[in-house]
């Protein structure tokens, strides 16, 4: 797993470069089509139920065809997806692509994270998810902040520009995803993952009731989080006077604990004290910042 999982950091970062887009370019978004605010929380909306649903028939697919064919098809089609954005004429066609990205976007989660977690020992599970995690929240450190340039830079194209740029960094990416995933190296990831999660025990008693649990939680506590972080670009722009070209950069601060380690750490102490006392502990902490950030801006 040690050989193997940089290459899944690489390829999570890589899957993410245009996902890490809509939601800091929403001010760009708006004024490239002249919509209203309504129209343009359409875009974050969409762009979410669409990555969101697109689980379910993505976990599916994931069993049916194998994680291989899955994540080749998920990190090349949001690359691809992402280029057909770019070049998106209208505000119809733009929401098009963007909501067959979104699509797209499902398909690398259900896939990977199974491989990752059957082909390590259970006491390391937590540590490495946290190191996976580090390759997309990278992306979404880095991606908004390369978009601030291009928006900045190439005023002409709008908020299709970084769509248009970031594709090509995001297609090359896959492609080298996709030759590991098929040379010698990724065929021996995905026979331990599959042999590991063969021997694993069935889920214990209950743990339906759980997992509802943990879905009920993530959904109130993580939407209501998501739901703030979609609205604060248009806010920072009508309210503060913050510049467009600037939103993506402000944005990207949110993740620069995950960059310095905040999800190494996490998976860490995870394995040490529990994944349950985690999401505990960050979703009361996440609760209290959200409200911090009320009171901050009020």
């Amino acid at each position: 797993m040690k050989k193997s999982l940089p290459w899944f950091i690489t390829g999570h970062f890589g899957h993410h470069l245009l996902g890490a887009l809509p939601q800091p370019l929403l001010p760009s978004i708006r004024d490239t089509f002249g919509l209203s605010i309504f129209q343009t929380e359409l875009v974050s909306t969409v762009f979410s139920f669409a990555s969101g649903l697109g689980n379910i028939p993505a976990g599916r697919l994931s069993d049916k065809l194998g994680p291989t064919w899955l994540m080749t098809i998920a990190t090349l089609g949001v690359a691809i997806s992402g280029f057909l954005v770019g070049l998106s004429g209208n505000f119809l066609w733009f929401m098009i692509f963007l909501t067959l990205m979104a699509l797209m976007t499902a398909g690398y989660h259900p896939a990977s994270t199974p491989m990752i977690l059957s082909a390590v020992e259970p006491e390391k599970r937590g540590r490495a998810l946290g190191l996976h995690l580090l390759g997309g929240n990278a992306s979404f450190f880095i991606s908004p902040i390369i978009a601030g340039f291009i928006v900045k830079y190439w005023p002409s194209m709008g908020a299709r520009g970084p769509f248009l740029v970031m594709s090509i960094p995001a297609i090359i990416i896959g492609v080298l995803f996709f030759i590991y995933l098929y040379r010698r190296g990724g065929v021996a990831q995905v026979k331990i993952a599959k042999q590991r999660a063969a021997q694993e025990n069935p889920p214990q008693a209950g743990y339906k009731r759980r997992l509802w649990a943990y879905l009920i939680q993530m959904i109130i506590g993580g939407g209501a989080a998501v739901s703030i972080n979609a609205l604060l670009g248009l806010y920072m722009v009508d309210r503060f006077g913050v510049d467009k070209a600037s939103v993506p950069w402000i944005l990207s601060v949110n993740f620069l604990p995950a960059v310095f380690g905040g999800t190494i750490m996490g998976g860490w102490i995870s394995d040490r004290i529990g994944s349950v006392k985690i999401i505990i502990t960050t979703g009361i902490i996440g609760g209290l910042l959200n409200f911090g950030i009320a009171k901050s801006t009020g």
